[in-house]
């Protein structure tokens, strides 16, 4: 595990003590195929990163799929390290899957105790969401098929 927690690139040219600290609060957990993780509505008291595996992630009551992560590295959960008390989507294992579970608070403390290092943290955070968003953008397109859209 401490390993991974080098390679990933949420954790690319953070401090050495801030990727001790991390390496001390991950704990790996494996799950099912077809286990949830968490639910949309859920208090958001953790934060994953995945080690193996492939997570899907819906946000209506059909379950339509809106994102599916399954290359190594990849972080979901993110709501907990918003401020936002709730999960926004639920997270399903599309597959036998293992993940680094980080508890919200926890994370929270190493981040504050280390600014610099929670800097850099959160901006490659933020070029995952980004990523995510670019997706769900093309998604849309795809679904409007050149019909008129809304300004909002």
């Amino acid at each position: 595990m401490p390993m991974f927690i080098k390679q990933a690139d949420l954790f690319s040219g953070v401090s050495s003590h801030f990727l001790k600290a991390m390496m001390e609060l991950a704990t790996k957990k494996s799950y099912d195929a077809g286990q949830t993780l968490f639910n949309r509505g859920d208090p958001a008291n953790h934060f994953y990163i995945l080690v193996t595996g492939s997570i899907e992630l819906t946000t209506t009551s059909n379950e339509k799929e809106f994102y599916t992560g399954n290359q190594t590295g990849e972080s979901f959960g993110w709501s907990s390290l918003i401020e936002r008390d709730i999960y926004t989507a639920s997270a399903r294992c599309r597959e036998p899957t293992v993940v680094l579970k980080l508890d919200k608070n926890a994370l929270l403390q190493i981040i504050d105790d280390d600014p610099a290092s929670g800097i850099i943290f959160y901006k490659y955070l933020a070029k995952t969401l980004c990523r995510r968003l670019l997706k769900s953008y093309e998604i849309l397109a795809d679904c409007n098929d050149g019909k008129s859209h809304r300004t909002v």
